[in-house]
């Protein structure tokens, strides 16, 4: 075999480039690979049957992904909550409030002075969430007659948010029976003006500026305003109580609301279509990792992030991120390089244990001191330190102990442990996380290790003479 002459640092240049070049190969193979594959999931299925399929085969149920039920299409921009009313007004309206010249000559006479319908529309959970939230928009998807809606506006007006504005999402038709529960409405060539019976409860009840009306189906209304970057603070699902309904309406208004927002909802507990809406709450939640909590007869999900915003590939936005990663891989390389240059200081600093025990007044029985060597990563010598301090417990015959350490990462497994199943060991102990003001005697105990070549490990009784004053002073705090 032919033997390098090359000078050593000149091989270690050599490899380190061939390293580099391999990284981003790698990058650029990963991030080009899900490109081509998300390009490739959204295209529509096209797959011819062979001639000698027959019906009962074409009938074989497929498996299909939840995805495919998500509303994807991308949002516009955001409109600032003070230009929504006049957004909406002049993209449904024609630039002209519904509510002048209200009500109109021919529908006037079929009109009750008051006529105000509504279920679960007087929960606390309005006050509760308003209180909270303190919305600048609400959108209410299915109003009816406007119970909810006008309930909200009482509550935002007496809690001093006179800019709120409600937009109620409802094509005002009624529903299959309607007319069974309601035959009192009048009926005028089939329609039994519900909108206007809303507009004339909203106009008695004085807020004529703060509600408006938007008379659409609940998927065509929720989908025009997220594509006019209408956006809300609350959003209340109330509509239709089959599950498909609960879920289309859920999966679309959860796109209009703002960071921060809170999405709530009747018929939690209602048993029509074998409890539907609550069938679908519990299957967004689930499928988003969110909590469903419940007020009363509503449901209630907060916390929820940016969901299913129907994000496009760009190529210019994947190299971009490529290069970030590549950046922040050489980064990383170039620090790692600068560390083997002090490589004994460094090791010291990271594989030194120094620690005292406490008893329940604050006053100190033991300190120790243990430095290890040929360690070759910080977190090897957490585990280390770890080891040695429960042998060292186990040893002094000492229990009930609490232990507490500056290094969060243990301790951050242990408290989240279904995202660390390799800790499972640890929960047999309590560990508290300690900031450095809080950890000093220790901290100090470990410099004298790295600043004055004190290596030597032990284990004595008491604290050490040279920090009674600290000591002292915390066991007067503790």
């Amino acid at each position: 075999m032919k033997e390098d002459r090359r000078l050593p640092h000149k091989r270690d240049a050599f490899q380190f480039l061939k390293t580099k070049a391999a990284y981003v190969i790698v990058i650029v193979l990963t991030y080009a690979f899900g490109y081509f594959s998300a390009y490739h999931y959204h295209q529509p299925l096209q797959q011819q049957l062979p001639p000698s399929t027959t019906a009962v085969e074409t009938t074989k149920p497929q498996v299909c992904s939840i995805d495919n039920f998500r509303v994807t299409t991308p949002c516009g921009n955001l409109v600032p909550p003070e230009l929504i009313r006049q957004t909406v007004i002049d993209r449904i309206f024609n630039g002209t409030s519904p509510y002048i010249d209200f009500p109109p000559p021919h529908a006037k006479k079929f009109l009750r002075p008051k006529r105000i319908k509504g279920w679960g529309s007087y929960g606390a959970v309005f006050e509760n969430l308003i209180r909270r939230v303190k919305p600048k928009t609400i959108v209410e998807v299915g109003s009816f007659l406007g119970a909810s809606a006008i309930h909200m506006a009482n509550l935002t007006r007496r809690l001093g948010l006179e800019e709120t504005q409600i937009l109620c999402v409802d094509d005002f038709r009624g529903w299959p029976g309607f007319r069974d529960r309601f035959k009192d409405m009048a009926l005028v060539n089939g329609d039994v003006l519900l909108m206007y019976q809303f507009m004339q409860n909203v106009v008695i009840s004085d807020f004529s500026g703060s509600i408006l009306p938007v008379p659409f189906s609940t998927g065509s209304a929720l989908e025009k305003l997220c594509e006019w970057g209408v956006t809300a603070d609350l959003v209340e699902i109330d509509a239709g109580h089959d599950f498909n309904s609960a879920w289309a309406d859920i999966n679309r208004a959860v796109r209009i609301l703002r960071p921060g927002g809170v999405i709530f909802g009747h018929d939690y507990f209602t048993a029509a279509d074998n409890r539907g809406v609550r069938r679908a709450v519990n299957l967004f939640a689930e499928i988003n990792r969110l909590k469903v909590k419940t007020d009363g007869q509503h449901w209630v999900i907060d916390s929820v992030k940016v969901i299913n915003k129907g994000t496009r590939f760009a190529i210019s936005k994947t190299v971009a991120k490529i290069k970030e990663d590549a950046n922040q891989w050489f980064f990383a390389q170039v620090l790692e390089n600068q560390d083997l240059v002090n490589e004994q200081a460094v090791h010291i600093s990271v594989k030194v244990l120094r620690g005292f025990l406490r008893d329940e007044h604050g006053k100190v029985l033991i300190h120790a001191r243990r430095s290890f060597a040929s360690v070759h990563s910080k977190l090897d010598a957490t585990f280390l330190c770890w080891q040695w301090a429960m042998e060292s417990m186990k040893s002094l015959r000492v229990d009930k102990i609490i232990f507490a350490s500056e290094d969060n990462d243990l301790i951050g497994a242990v408290t989240r442990l279904p995202s660390w199943p390799s800790y499972k060991f640890q929960i047999h102990f309590l560990l508290g996380e300690l900031i450095r003001s809080s950890n000093l005697g220790a901290h100090l105990i470990a410099k004298s290790v790295t600043m004055e070549d004190r290596r030597q490990s032990y284990v004595a009784t008491g604290f050490p003479f040279w920090l009674k004053h600290l000591f002292e002073k915390e066991r007067s705090i503790a």
